[in-house]
């Protein structure tokens, strides 16, 4: 250690935690060994994976298909629109200055409109 006084171990640290108790060793997780295990089938029917380096540039510019708003999606949007239609007050969720999303909750009377 630089720039610091070496301080004699005595079983605790500073904070009063002991720090000489065993730790158990159960061996390697069973499915690292079933990883590894696969890593070395698939190199002996396939040849040696060769690993790209961190510094390949990887191309970037394919095309991803659009295929429109999710069913799911259109129907919570169209649920949405005809629940704030009938109760004539729009659903909107603020964002404060910190980029967090406010969202009306049903604790929060001030979400509803009462006539």
């Amino acid at each position: 250690m630089t720039g610091t006084a070496a301080v004699p171990f005595s079983g605790e640290k500073p904070d009063g935690h002991k720090v000489d108790y065993s730790v158990p060793n159960f061996g390697t997780d069973k499915e690292m060994i079933s990883d590894s295990n696969n890593l070395a089938e698939a190199e002996k029917n396939l040849g040696k994976w060769d690993y790209k380096p961190a510094s390949v540039a990887w191309k970037l510019n394919y095309k991803v298909p659009n295929f429109g708003v999710d069913a799911d999606i259109a129907d919570s949007l169209e649920s949405e629109k005809s629940t704030s239609d009938s109760l004539g007050h729009k659903w909107e969720p603020k964002q404060d200055e910190n980029g967090f999303w406010e969202v009306p909750q049903p604790f929060d009377n001030r979400s509803y409109s009462y006539k």
